[in-house]
């Protein structure tokens, strides 16, 4: 599997352009290629909603301590 970026860009709108599964006939070689891809996303996706847990939490947190500072 290729490490160029710019590799993982066309794969990625490939996949983005005709989907995924065509995508993967389109191009059968890249399919290890796009599946790597497509796990990162996931990965990243998953990673974000944490994050963007974490801070729902946070803001929750501090409004809770304010309000039983009154």
């Amino acid at each position: 599997m290729t490490r160029d970026p710019l590799c993982f860009r066309c794969i990625l709108l490939l996949s983005e352009t005709v989907g995924i599964r065509q995508a993967q006939r389109k191009a059968p070689s890249w399919g290890t290629a796009l599946s790597a891809v497509l796990a990162c996303q996931e990965a990243a996706q998953i990673r974000i909603e944490r994050v963007e847990r974490l801070e729902r939490s946070d803001r929750l947190d501090r409004r809770r301590q304010e309000h039983t500072a009154r």
